[in-house]
């Protein structure tokens, strides 16, 4: 499904998704909140959104799990360097990708998203590592437990709250908990910082 407020925005995405054989539009919307009876009524595989609905990123993302969630959101804008791209991150989407893909490479940036991948361009992954604060050789990360390590791995993966409970068969309490715990440990402010710590020091990878 498409998301987006501009009419040539949602036009050219929906066209570099057509061009793939395997990937279909099953809807559109100019904002979340008309998109969301939609959403619930015929669940799509991937929400194709565009970063202009991202005044309050956290809220969007809540919406959508709610209604909908095991879809994955893929947020497409402009620019790798917008500051909102580290809060569409933080908010739970399943990627970032510029509208200047070609088709090929956006039908791969969806299929990668169905698959629970972290989709990033280059720009925009740039922009994530700018936000951390470098470690020095004696500020050494305290060691995660075996589970926050699996829960840490289905974070990169930009599994929700509930996804991760029940993937790993815990309660969404218990996920916030480890959650907390790991943020704590890796002295990040968000979970897009702390997978974005985990990556640059080698405790995951993509």
């Amino acid at each position: 499904m498409v998301i987006a407020a501009y009419p040539l925005v949602r036009e050219g995405l929906k066209s570099l998704v057509q061009h793939n054989a395997d990937l279909r539009v099953v809807g559109e919307a100019r904002f979340v909140s008309e998109a969301l009876p939609a959403l619930q009524a015929g669940p799509p595989d991937v929400v194709l959104m565009g970063l202009d609905q991202l005044r309050e990123a956290d809220a969007i993302s809540d919406e959508i799990r709610q209604v909908t969630p095991l879809a994955r959101v893929l947020v497409v804008g402009e620019t790798g360097d917008d500051p909102r791209v580290v809060n569409a991150l933080a908010a739970g989407a399943g990627g970032y990708v510029l509208r200047d893909l070609s088709a090929d490479e956006m039908g791969h940036a969806i299929r990668a998203a169905q698959a629970g991948l972290l989709v990033l361009g280059s720009a925009a992954a740039e922009v994530l590592l700018s936000r951390l604060r470098p470690l020095s050789a004696s500020d050494s990360l305290e060691p995660l437990t075996e589970r926050e390590n699996q829960v840490l791995e289905l974070l990169v993966r930009g599994l929700g709250n509930r996804q991760i409970a029940s993937e790993l068969g815990i309660t969404e309490h218990t996920v916030k908990f480890h959650i907390a715990t790991i943020l704590s440990k890796l002295r990040a402010a968000n979970r897009t910082e702390a997978v974005s710590i985990a990556l640059q020091n080698g405790l995951v990878t993509l």
